[in-house]
């Protein structure tokens, strides 16, 4: 094996020094930047069963799978049958879906016996996330989530 020598070594270079930015940055003034991110104005006639139409569609429109799509639909049917399907959105209150939540039909079997956890919870999320969805497309001004009410 050869020696290295002083020479075979790797000089670095010096660090060059760093040039200052002269680009300047314009913001856009705040008014102008809010009429851009302002959403569409709430619908007050829009009802429980127009949400959930409109829900299914933008699921559909994501790419869900048809297992997910039947599912989701069996869920708002029974958030359509228990809530109203006539029931404006305007209408509906977090207490009102609280109750929806509660409801013998969320909760138990035909049966009667007591759903699992995870059954109920779904029946829960998927209405959940219709109305968070609604909120954040700007058909509705606020979702009417229990969560949003509770006075901790």
């Amino acid at each position: 094996m050869a020696k290295k020598s002083k020479s075979d070594a790797v000089v670095e270079a010096a660090p060059q020094p760093i040039e200052p930015v002269t680009e300047s940055v314009t913001a856009e003034p705040p008014a102008k930047a809010a009429r851009k991110s302002k959403k569409p104005k709430a619908d007050a006639s829009l009802t429980l069963e127009d949400l959930a139409a409109k829900y299914r569609q933008h699921l559909e429109a994501a790419g869900k799978s048809n297992g997910t799509l039947f599912s989701y639909k069996l869920e708002l049917v029974t958030a359509l049958d228990e809530i109203g399907r006539e029931t404006k959105l305007a209408d509906l209150t977090p207490t009102r879906v609280l109750e929806y939540f509660n409801f013998v039909r969320v909760m138990k079997t035909r049966t009667g016996v007591a759903k699992a956890r995870p059954t109920f919870l779904k029946t829960q999320r998927v209405l959940r996330l219709a109305l968070q969805w609604a909120q954040d497309s700007g058909l509705i001004e606020s979702a009417p989530l229990p969560e949003q009410a509770a006075t901790y």
